[in-house]
């Protein structure tokens, strides 16, 4: 068996491999982090520098092919920079789930891809890196600069790696090292035979370890995401016992009140009706309609507004209403609103809850004027803060949403929630 027939059989293998995989991703639906869909782009990248490592082999030697041979030859050299490129954001996106990476970094990552796509082009005319006279394939002069640039992306990322290794774990940390060192290694075996190709062999070797490690470590993470939604759901049982026993007190105290005195019985319908909203939703594990969280968000503020009277302002803005989101999403961030925002203020405070739908998705903005306070510092006033956090990890959770807040002290707070279409069911 010749060397081309032994590379075309290594590289077929190879992009068999590579399709298996781009037809599994295809076909998971869960594939809505950035990680994934970078993980996908590499593979399709990979296929396309397999398909034309192939085709460069196959007419090898054939001179009336001379011009699709440097083509392919192109694809060949300079398709494997936007791969490792790739590899690159993969990397700094999955350190910066715990912990942080320079924006610069990447853009520097992004130029030599730029630049080393650039210098292949130039390749086909001044030959520097190839040459396919007849369509034979030789090495130019410059071959060397070539792998150069491939250290020069792929190296930085081994550091990046080894200084963040904290932030990616144990396993992550060699998979992560597994990609770059496996071309390395391979592009230093091809020195001494050039005609043995196994660059692409090894370039899909770690996006096949990769891949088998993203979606390990995904499994794992939909694990713990299950386990917490649980023990929230009971942290929320256990919060409510008290809640539970007051709402059926309550239904008595509001027989007693009725035709002697209005205003409290109103007042305790409204209180039963916000706790037994509250005990319904612990039954609940899919998102509910924005106007049944909104109903119950407003039995809220009429308690605080009968309760703190003029002081307490409300607006409501609600242009749509037609899509849903988890329960108790809303209540919580008013209530936040209300209490450590509003109410901490001398003067009246004004809260606007509004509600739009945009082209991508459905919006809901909390705003109030109270005394805000600075995002950028860790609050210290004795208090868990779970509840926010349980709120942005169930949106992100159950329908593939956002929670962002924009505050200032002395101005106030923006909460905004975000709902994609297509995610609210």
């Amino acid at each position: 068996m010749s060397m081309i027939t032994t590379n075309i059989v290594l590289e077929s293998y190879a992009l068999a491999v590579t399709v298996l995989l781009l037809l599994c991703s295809w076909g998971d639906d869960n594939r809505k982090e950035r990680t994934d869909g970078l993980m996908h782009a590499m593979l399709w990248g990979n296929a396309a520098l397999l398909i034309c490592t192939i085709g460069a082999l196959l007419v090898e030697g054939k001179p009336q092919f001379e011009a699709l041979d440097y083509a392919l030859t192109f694809g060949m050299s300079a398709f494997g920079f936007p791969i490792a490129l790739g590899y690159t954001e993969y990397v700094v996106c999955l350190i910066s789930e715990k912990g942080s990476v320079h924006p610069a970094f990447l853009w520097v990552m992004r130029a030599i891809c730029i630049l080393a796509l650039v210098l292949n082009f130039i390749s086909i005319f001044n030959h520097m890196y190839f040459v396919c006279e007849g369509a034979v394939y030789a090495r130019g002069s410059l071959f060397w600069l070539n792998m150069l640039f491939s250290v020069l992306i792929l190296g930085p990322d081994v550091v990046l790696v080894l200084i963040k290794h904290q932030y990616i774990g144990r396993s992550g940390t060699i998979t992560m090292l597994a990609y770059p060192i496996f071309p390395l290694i391979a592009a230093a075996a091809q020195f001494p035979i050039p005609e043995f190709n196994t660059m692409c062999l090894a370039t899909t070797l770690a996006i096949l370890l990769m891949y088998i490690t993203v979606y390990l470590l995904r499994s794992r993470k939909i694990a713990e995401q299950e386990k917490e939604l649980t023990d929230s759901k009971v942290a929320v049982m256990l919060s409510q016992i008290q809640p539970h026993f007051l709402y059926n007190a309550l239904s008595v105290i509001q027989d007693m009140c009725h035709g002697s005195a209005p205003e409290a019985e109103e007042a305790t319908i409204e209180f039963s009706e916000f706790l037994r909203s509250n005990l319904d939703s612990l039954k609940l594990n899919v998102p509910i309609d924005f106007e049944q969280e909104l109903k119950h968000t407003q039995n809220y503020l009429s308690l605080e507004q009968k309760r703190f009277g003029d002081r307490l302002n409300i607006e409501f803005d609600i242009k749509t209403t037609d899509f849903k989101l988890p329960a108790l999403t809303l209540q919580p961030i008013v209530e936040n609103a209300v209490r450590y925002g509003l109410m901490k203020k001398e003067d009246q405070g004004t809260l606007k809850i509004s509600s739009f739908e945009t082209e991508d998705g459905y919006t809901v903005c909390v705003i109030d004027d109270g005394v805000g306070f600075d995002i950028t510092k860790k609050k210290d006033d004795g208090r868990s803060h779970i509840g926010i956090s349980n709120v942005t990890e169930r949106l992100r959770v159950m329908c593939g949403g956002e929670l962002t807040i924009e505050s200032e002290p002395g101005k106030g707070t923006t909460a905004i929630i975000t709902v994609p279409k297509g995610e609210d069911i």
